[in-house]
Parts: structure tokens; sequence; C-alpha cells
């Protein structure tokens, strides 16, 4: 396991002389030794991590660091971090953790106890007068056919800890907008520009921490186990895996990784799968919702200044049964990664609006800001739209 304990600090420098840092991508996959199959949800960090990226379910990843940099650092919970060389970045290969590397830890507090101020300091991460500067994206896949895609550059103002942030879409693109959709449109493609939920509540969503203390309060249903992992450079972590069982009706799995004092959150994965049939919730008799997958992978930075967000990833899929109207399957994803957060930062001008995604409005960019912006490799299809929507822009 790599070091998550190292101090994540950015130092601006502002040199007359150089007015960009070169920079320069670097693509590779992640394999098992053993069955040189992908490797899904591997941190890539630069050695300064200052950059960092998930890889694919292929595990192939995308990275863009300084023109300098000479090493990556790799890490998964179920496998040995390590350190390599950009030079031999191409294809690596990760031998899964053993006993050398990890050994199961008893505490003599409950779990609550053990964790509870760690999960409770990740939900007050989000702290008032911080200005958090990211990048988005949003793909939509209506039937498994209909796709739509946006991204942007998004500010979020913490107003006040634990309230709607301001949200301020500085610059964004929408291949299909709220604003172009026709009345004539298929209900497919009215659904393809609805987006995942309202930004002003996104960040306190990757930051609640609900689910995870109901999961460890409840021994019965959960096979929890927790253990101490050796990592890069002698710094170790606590790892706390949970799963409900295949055999269970909702199926709960994932981890969530703690410094080796269980003082900070470092990372979690949380999935939901529907086993034998979907939770299902109902809107007034008129619409119908099987929820099959939900799914969130969150990455934080340890900076001097405690615990920040840095890379987030929430994906849902669910059937939508609407009366009158055949049933419809959504899958709905949406990245993010903080660029900069700004401690003490003026208020960001309150726009009232009832809603705020990135689908709602047309295209508004005067930057490139989608030029090199990685999280995470995509899928075929997810690829083809972005591809639609850099020919839209320039006709």
């Amino acid at each position: 396991m790599i070091s998550f304990r190292h101090i994540f600090i950015i130092i601006f420098s502002v040199a007359s002389s150089v007015l960009f840092a070169q920079k320069k991508e670097i693509t590779g996959k992640i394999v098992d030794k053993s069955t040189q199959a992908g490797i899904e949800g591997v941190l890539v960090s630069d050695l300064s991590l200052q950059e960092s990226v998930l890889t694919n379910k292929e595990g192939k990843y995308v990275i863009i660091v300084s023109e300098q940099e000479e090493g990556l650092l790799l890490n998964h919970i179920n496998y040995k971090a390590i350190k390599v060389d950009v030079a031999n970045s191409k294809t690596i290969e990760l031998e899964p953790i053993t006993n050398e590397l990890e050994e199961i830890v008893v505490f003599k507090k409950s779990l609550k106890d053990t964790f509870g101020p760690a999960l409770l300091a990740m939900q007050n991460s989000l702290k008032t007068g911080e200005l958090y500067k990211t990048y988005m994206r949003e793909f939509n896949i209506i039937n498994r056919n209909t796709v739509n895609v946006a991204d942007g550059m998004v500010d979020f103002y913490i107003a006040k800890q634990g309230k709607k942030a301001v949200v301020d879409i500085r610059e964004h693109r929408a291949f299909i907008s709220a604003e172009e959709f026709h009345k004539d449109e298929t209900l497919e493609e009215s659904l393809s520009v609805v987006g995942s939920g309202d930004l002003r509540n996104f960040l306190n969503s990757i930051a609640d921490t609900k689910t995870i203390l109901e999961i460890i309060k409840d021994r019965k249903k959960y096979d929890i186990v927790t253990k101490m992992q050796r990592g890069v450079d002698n710094q170790n972590t606590i790892v706390l895996e949970f799963d409900s069982g295949e055999e269970s009706e909702y199926y709960y799995k994932g981890y969530v990784v703690f410094d080796e004092d269980r003082t900070k959150v470092l990372a979690y994965k949380i999935q939901y799968f529907a086993n034998k049939d979907p939770l299902r919730k109902s809107l007034l008799g008129l619409i119908k919702i099987k929820l099959w997958n939900l799914e969130r992978h969150i990455v934080f930075n340890q900076t001097g200044q405690g615990t920040q967000l840095k890379i987030g990833m929430v994906r849902v899929n669910f059937d939508l049964k609407i009366v009158g109207k055949d049933e419809i399957n959504l899958d709905f994803t949406r990245d993010i990664i903080v660029d900069e957060v700004i401690k003490d930062a003026p208020m960001l001008d309150p726009k009232i609006y009832p809603y705020i995604e990135l689908y709602s409005n047309k295209s508004n960019y005067k930057t490139e800001f989608w030029k090199n912006r990685n999280i995470r490799p995509l899928t075929i299809k997810e690829e083809a739209i972005l591809r639609d929507l850099e020919k839209k822009q320039k006709n």
C-alpha cells in the first residue's frame, strides 16, 4: 500500500521566464501477475502525489505528469503497492497481497468507536469558506444505447458546512443540453439530459458516512475484516473490508482505507448489487424505480490542513417505469477531480437555481479546458460520444 500519509502540498511558483510547465502523457495497463487480467481501480499517482488517476475495468490508465517525472506509485488494496519507473510503465504486473505484507488486526473497542472519529473527520472535511475548483464529467447511457456526455470546470463554495454548496459552472460542454431539447424528442432522449443529481448536493453525498457507519455496526449482516497492510517506504495503512455475502437479497461490498493511526480516511469504495431482486421505490404510484447497481469510489489527499477530496467516481444503474410508458434502463456515471482547494475564499455569487446540472444549458466555454483531462480511461461508448462532441464543436 502506498503512503497515503504523505503530505500533499501544492506550491504555486511563478517565474517571469516560464509560463507553462512542460507535461507528458503516460499510458499503460496494470495486470495481475498470475492471470494477466487487467486490474480495475488501481490508484496511479506521480511521486509527488500531485496527479492521480484510476484504472478502468481493463486495467488501463492515462495520466498527465510533468516532463521531469521519473516514477509512478501504484496502489490497490488487494495487491502489493509498488513504485515503477516511467520508462517501464507500459504494462505493469502487480502481485497479490500475501500474508507477509498484511496481518489481521483486532481492536478492543467496537468498530464504531475505533473508526468513528476518522469517518466523522471525513464527513466534516468540507469546511465553511472553502472553494473547490474541479473538473467534472458525466455520461448518461439510456437503454444501453442512447448516450449523452457533459463536462466542465465547476467551482463548489462551502457557504456552510453540511449544507448545499454554492455552485458555479465556469465553463462546460454538453453534447445535448436541456436547452436544446425539443418537445417531439423520445422519452429516452429526454432522460439523457436529466443527469445524476443536483450538483449542489454532490460533495456532501461523497463525504457522507451514514452508510459506512450502518455497515460497521451490523456485524451479523456483514462479514467485516480489518487488517494492516505494509506499503512503500514502510508506510502502513489499516483496511476495513466488508461483504454482506452474495446470498443476501441486497449485496453490499467494499472497503475503507485508514492511516495507521486510524485518524484519517484515505479512500473508500462501496458497491451495491441487486442479487435476487432490485431495491424498489415508487413515487406517488406514477413512477417506479428498480435499483440494480450503485457504486462510489473516492480518494482523499492528506494535506497539512487535513483530509481533502481528490478523486470521486459515482455510478448508478436503475430501471425507470413511468405509467403508460415502457420501462427504461438508465446508467449514469459522474467523475470529479479536484484541482485546487482555496481556504477562506470569497463567497461565490449565490445564484438562485431550482436545480443545477451540467446538462442544463448549452455549451459555454472560452478555453479548451477538456484537453488532457483524465480521471479514468473511457469505455468504447464513452469514447465514441466524446468524439461526436468534438465534431459537433468544430462545425
